[in-house]
């Protein structure tokens, strides 16, 4: 299940997703992308009852079809169960972007599509 949930029009917009027992939040900065924008990914992980995932070991990692590839780190912050990573995309088009995450004998995935726009 995925779903986007903005708090107003123009806002930051959550993507969320359930899988199982984890449960993702994930944000983008800024909301509209162009090519060469610095872009903060937030992320939020919680388990089945709602508690932080905060051990987890993130790899954000974004492809375009014609193979070209951009990775971040994602780190942990100081807040339980969020991570941050920051990507600068180099071109315009449609990533298909992939946030993984192992931790504890799990893993868990979450797919996204970050539309980039021409400068």
């Amino acid at each position: 299940m995925l779903v986007l949930m903005a708090a107003k029009p123009g806002s930051a917009v959550d993507l969320v997703k359930q899988e199982g027992e984890i449960r993702w939040a994930v944000r983008s900065d800024p909301l509209q992308v162009r090519e060469g924008d610095r872009v903060r990914y937030t992320v939020r992980i919680s388990d089945g009852n709602d508690r932080p995932v905060d051990r987890a070991n993130l790899r954000l990692i974004g492809t375009m079809p014609d193979g070209m590839v951009v990775r971040a780190t994602v780190a942990r912050t100081t807040e339980a169960g969020v991570y941050e990573a920051t990507v600068i995309f180099p071109m315009a088009g449609a990533w298909r972007m992939e946030l993984s995450a192992r931790g504890d004998a799990k893993t868990a995935s979450f797919v996204f599509t970050e539309t980039v726009g021409a400068r």
